[in-house]
């Protein structure tokens, strides 16, 4: 289905997020380099407000940086014809809006290497140059103030040149740069930049384990530069007198802030701090409004006294109009201007209107989208009654009926193509099948992505032959009702990425049938029921990313036929239960950051197809147990920042682990010869043979 591949884009972008920039990246994938790249990306205005430029979603219809005219005409993909893994990324446009610069990467495929480079074109997309040509990557290029000079990042080093390619030169070249896009000042007179420097020594609970990210500026002749401040891994934003500096600030291991500071490195303050999971990731994306009194970032806006004006979870980034009258917002999969105040709201690009064929789509006024609010008005449907005298709903007169009434407690933008004069194979979302008593039913129910607002139906109960629910990615609200404890037949339900809330209702364990279930990135509050160990046939459960408390379950060990379980960032506490090790078909298990406490039990070593174990960020105490280590499936093991004793088991050395890390545990020991080959064989950047006596190994 296209829309369950769009958020597995989204996976792969957040797991991209921490690595470009790090000793890691560029080179983690095709899909993990472009991904991390367009996450620290805005949509670029020209000066007078008549263009822009952005990023296309890059998920599945292609990897393609686009221009259009305010107005909403003229969509243009900077290439046309591009091989399958070549890709737009990173563009810029010169402030007369003539001409854009953005990086090409070329070759390789999703395994091999891949060459950046950077290019200029006109804004039609029409000739087209390269500026760069090297074997370093070369990403976010950035026009100065007056469209005469360009700084982008080539390898790990803030560069410049001319706006033909000619005089290139690395500033600041002792600074090993993150791969964040660099920010002119206004009068181009400075470059603001943010840059790695390596630990001396690990930090527990620090953001990032092997580096820390600082603040810098220099003139672009390479005078002057100096470090301001920590930073996040984050590009700044000037104000519009370039006396200030806006970025990010990792607080803690989930706080963030967003800081200010003087151009000169004075009054360095905090604005307004959250919780990162609100945010869906660190403060990026940063812009000010031309009059200086307000900032975007990631999907909020905020005074520049900390006063929030607006907050929607589902943007990725936006940026002012020059005259301050619109912004831009970029979403995963639509691009769209508003009014400053949330209002307005005009659709200029989505990715299944391209559907990657390279074309432009026809001039066309922008499709003004509401996004209500869940208290807003609904879309008016026909009443129920319409489905009785409505000769395309003569074998499904129930399923219509029930169909308008699930309408009717949602609000889509546009409204749902739910019409009784059609039949219910042409309403949109919906498929239909034809049951084992010849009657037609409704099987499925797919609209993700619809901008939904409003809860779940409850009405859907009424659809006894449902299969699967998908609604995830939309802005409901409440929970999930418990009516739909009736669907017998109900297999698959996703509601990921919405603003569901309140505790999980105990009578899902009713429903016999249930395979996958995914309730990650909501507010669901209180403990997981025990009920859930009633599922017979459960394979796939994600509920990270909310606000669950309590214990876990130990009748979740029941579930014999669990592959994969995620309950990661939550507020779970207590011991894993034993009874877990009763799970023998899983093979993911992600708690990673709760409150899990006790030791790890012995076991879950009869999890013998266990491929992947993350319990970071707990307060697990104890050994490591070999039990566990010995897992002969088992390709990845973290258990970092617990409070875990002992030495290392001697299991380790047995293995062929891919990956292990260990950092920020107070493990003793030391490793003698034995662990070697161990050492030489696998991928474990977090084990050291230094380690020794009571220390933390060195990264």
């Amino acid at each position: 289905m296209r829309v369950k591949r769009l958020a597995f884009g989204l996976v792969l972008l957040v797991l991209a997020i921490p690595m470009l920039g790090s000793d890691c990246g560029p080179g983690l994938g095709w899909e993990a380099d472009l991904a991390a790249a367009k996450v620290y990306v805005t949509p670029r205005w020209s000066t007078d407000g008549s263009r822009l430029v952005f990023d296309g979603s890059g998920s599945i219809y292609g990897y393609d940086s686009y221009t259009v005219s305010s107005d909403g005409t003229g969509l243009v993909p900077l290439s046309v014809d591009r091989d399958e893994y070549e890709a737009d990324a990173t563009p810029d446009i010169s402030p007369d809006g003539d001409w854009i610069v953005f990086a090409k990467i070329e070759g390789g495929g999703f395994s091999g290497s891949r060459d950046w480079d950077i290019r200029i074109s006109r804004a039609d997309g029409t000739e087209q140059e390269t500026l760069t040509s090297n074997s370093a990557t070369d990403i976010h290029p950035v026009f100065s103030p007056d469209g005469d000079r360009i700084a982008w990042i080539s390898g790990r080093h803030l560069h410049v040149m001319d706006r033909d390619g000619s005089d290139k030169e690395s500033i600041a070249p002792s600074i090993w740069a993150a791969g964040l896009p660099p920010q002119w000042s206004p009068d181009g007179s400075r470059i603001a930049f943010v840059a790695l420097e390596e630990r001396e020594q690990p930090e527990r609970g620090a953001r990032h384990y092997r580096y820390r990210h600082f603040l810098y500026v220099v003139s672009p002749d390479g005078s002057g530069l100096q470090r301001l401040s920590e930073s996040a891994k984050s590009p700044p934003s000037w104000s519009p007198d370039g006396k200030k500096l806006a970025f990010g600030y990792p607080l803690d291991l989930v706080q963030d802030a967003l800081y200010t500071i003087n151009a000169d490195g004075s009054e360095s303050q905090e604005v307004i701090s959250f919780p990162r999971r609100e945010q869906g990731w660190a403060v990026s994306n940063v812009s000010w409004s031309p009059d200086g009194s307000k900032i975007l970032f990631n999907s909020s806006a905020i005074t520049v006294d900390g006063a929030v004006l607006w907050q929607y979870p589902s943007y990725r980034s936006s940026s002012w109009s020059p005259n301050g009258e619109r912004i831009a917002v970029q979403t995963e999969w639509v691009f769209f201007d508003m009014a400053p105040d949330g209002t307005d709201r005009r659709l200029l690009w989505t990715e299944s209107a391209v559907a990657g064929n390279g074309e432009g789509l026809p001039d066309a006024p922008p499709v003004v989208v509401d996004f209500r609010e869940a208290a807003g008005a609904y879309d008016d449907y026909a009443a129920p009654g319409e489905c009785e005298s409505s000769a395309a709903h003569g074998e499904t007169v129930d399923e219509c009926k029930a169909l308008l009434k699930v309408a009717a407690k949602l609000s889509a933008n546009p409204p749902l193509d739910w019409d009784p004069q059609k039949p219910l194979n042409q309403w949109e979302g919906l498929e239909v099948r034809q049951g084992n008593d010849g009657s037609l039913e409704v099987v499925s129910l797919e609209l993700a992505l619809r901008f939904l607002t409003g809860v779940i139906p409850p009405e859907l109960a009424s659809l006894p032959g449902l299969t699967n629910i998908d609604l995830q990615l939309n802005w409901l609200t409440g929970g999930i009702p418990p009516e739909l404890s009736s669907l017998v037949h109900l297999s698959e339900i996703y509601v990921s990425n919405n603003k569901l809330g309140g505790p999980i209702s105990p009578q899902l364990g009713e429903l016999p049938a249930l395979r996958q279930v995914h309730l990650s990135d909501n507010y669901f509050t209180g403990p997981l029921p025990p009920e859930l160990g009633s599922f017979a046939v459960l394979g796939y459960l994600d509920a990270s990313n909310n606000d669950l408390t309590g214990p876990l379950p130990p009748e979740m060990g029941q579930l014999s036929l669990l592959e994969f379980l995620d309950l990661s960032f939550n507020q779970i506490d207590g011991p894993i239960p034993p009874e877990w090790g009763g799970m023998r078909r899983l093979s993911r298990l992600i708690l990673e950051g709760n409150a899990l406490n006790d030791h790890i039990p012995s076991e879950l070593g009869n999890l013998s197809n266990l491929r992947e174990l993350i319990l970071s960020g707990n307060e697990l105490t104890g050994p490591i147990p070999g039990e566990v280590v010995a897992i002969p499936s088992l390709g990845i093991l973290e258990l970092s920042n617990n409070r875990l004793t002992g030495p290392l088991p001697l299991e380790l050395t047995q293995t062929d682990y891919m990956k292990v890390r260990l950092n920020d545990i107070s493990l003793d020991g030391c490793l003698g010869p034995e662990w070697d080959e161990f050492l030489d064989r696998t991928y474990n950047d977090h084990i050291d043979d230094d380690y020794c006596d009571e220390g933390t190994p060195e990264p």
